[in-house]
């Protein structure tokens, strides 16, 4: 009886913390699959066919195949935290990046294929890292699995920043900082 109870506080948690989302952002969306592994990417130029999500999403073999909604990809660039991403041209559109990095207190919602599904989470900024010359920003809940690549949105529609990771607690989550998507794209 107790487990019961405590599935249902739990559930009852998450869907309060789901957050009504942009279509717009729900549109720029996509899907990476690899070796029964899912992620999520964004469209950042969909005249060039470009989508960006994190490095572990897009691994470097050549036996694996990498597809974006379905569809084979290429990696066109990668780094310690992120990866771009080559696909057919198509007509979702792009998100745009924000040039100033959140602050503490700002919300924020986190989208991407947890588990497989659509969804949209309701953050708020908690902190930052500040390592090897990269910032991360800190959320003050996790983001499920399958959500890392997805874009962290403010409230002006704009991505300041990319899902990367929870911490091994699930209290927290990692996002690269909008500042290092700049400097990654250009």
């Amino acid at each position: 009886m107790f487990s019961k109870i405590l599935a249902l506080f739990v559930a009852c948690i998450f869907v309060a913390a789901l957050a009504p989302a942009p279509s717009s952002t729900i549109r720029s969306l996509v899907m990476i699959q690899y070796n029964h592994n899912v992620c999520t990417g964004f469209v950042v130029s969909a005249s060039e066919g470009r989508v960006l999500t994190v490095a572990h999403c897009a691994p470097d073999d050549p036996n694996v195949e990498l597809l974006v909604d379905g569809k084979p990809s290429k990696i066109i660039r990668v780094n310690e935290a992120l990866a771009l991403l080559s696909i057919e041209p198509f007509s979702k559109p792009p998100l745009q990046i924000a040039s100033d990095s959140p602050k503490v207190g700002d919300d924020v919602q986190a989208f991407g294929y947890g588990y497989g599904y659509l969804m949209v989470l309701k953050r708020a900024v908690a902190g930052y890292v500040d390592e090897n010359n990269h910032r991360d920003v800190i959320l003050d809940g996790a983001i499920a699995q399958g959500m890392s690549g997805g874009p962290v949105v403010g409230v002006d529609g704009k991505v300041v920043g990319i899902n990367q990771a929870s911490d091994k607690f699930g209290a927290t989550s990692i996002v690269c900082d909008s500042k290092e998507i700049r400097k990654f794209l250009k």
